[in-house]
């Protein structure tokens, strides 16, 4: 008897419907990782374009943020 036999375990009983179900769960994770991964990096590179924008026009890049925010959207 080696020393892993003496440690505690779990046995998990699961249900086909159960593995099928995790395993969906998992994709629909990895989905979503995957979209936050892509807005984030739309996020970034709208914010590069502005910051490139503002310094070509001499516009201060925190004041046009504001306005941005202050203004209705019209994309509801």
């Amino acid at each position: 008897m080696g020393k892993f036999d003496l440690l505690p375990r779990a046995i998990r009983v699961e249900t086909p419907d159960e593995r099928d179900r995790i395993k969906e769960l998992e994709r629909q994770i990895k989905d979503l990782k995957n979209a936050l991964a892509e807005t984030q990096v739309r996020y970034i590179i709208a914010e590069s374009q502005l910051e490139v924008v503002c310094e070509q026009q001499g516009l201060d890049v925190e004041e046009v943020k504001k306005k941005l925010k202050d203004k209705p959207s019209s994309r509801q």
